[in-house]
């Protein structure tokens, strides 16, 4: 496993799709592990003053950015389920993408919208099932994304674009409907960008 390639890739992935992917729980443990590893170096390093300040200094700029991924993508998860709350609690589909931690909050963070809205005017409805029926956000699966293929895919058509099978091949970038590619981005056959 190549952390930081794959932390960037799920981090942009997460970032520019519609809808929220399967959580990566080994590549966040990981990641966590070899920073928490990298710092103890550093401390170390720093109590015996073997290693040159400016090689340290390196070192924690490295950390830092890879903290922010680290931090970046998790928050872009909790914007998520915090938009599609509703989608998610109703769907065990979608619910089987969360981290166990990500489900606990989404169950906590639904019951707290659905009692403040029903404290605040939903008791005096008389239709308050419905309301909410209405109301579920869902991810747009129409809206256009920028994409790269990361492999050749052969005998791909789709119904309302105008490719041609030898256009995706390796490297190529394309600007086109997330539901057109939703599969193959799933498949790590493509990314987004």
């Amino acid at each position: 496993m190549n952390l930081i390639p794959d932390l960037e890739k799920a981090w942009i992935n997460e970032k520019n799709s519609p809808e929220i992917f399967p959580f990566n729980e080994t590549l966040v443990n990981e990641t966590q592990n070899q920073l928490n590893k990298q710092e103890s170096f550093i401390f170390q390093q720093q109590s015996q003053n073997q290693t040159p300040t400016f090689i340290l200094n390196l070192y924690e700029t490295e950390i830092e950015r890879i903290k922010f991924l680290l931090r970046s993508y998790l928050r872009i998860r909790l914007r998520k389920i915090e938009k599609f709350s509703s989608n998610i609690i109703n769907d065990s589909q979608i619910q089987s993408l969360l981290s166990e931690k990500e489900f606990q909050f989404v169950q906590k963070f639904h019951n707290l919208i659905i009692n403040h809205l029903d404290e605040s005017f939903l008791s005096k409805l008389k239709r308050k099932k419905n309301f909410f029926q209405n109301k579920i956000d869902q991810p747009d699966f129409e809206e256009f994304v920028a994409c790269q293929v990361l492999e050749d895919i052969e005998n791909v058509q789709f119904e309302d674009q105008d490719l041609e099978d030898d256009d995706l091949k390796e490297g190529k970038l394309f600007i086109i409907k997330y539901k057109n590619i939703r599969s193959f981005v799933l498949e790590d056959k493509m990314k987004l960008l």
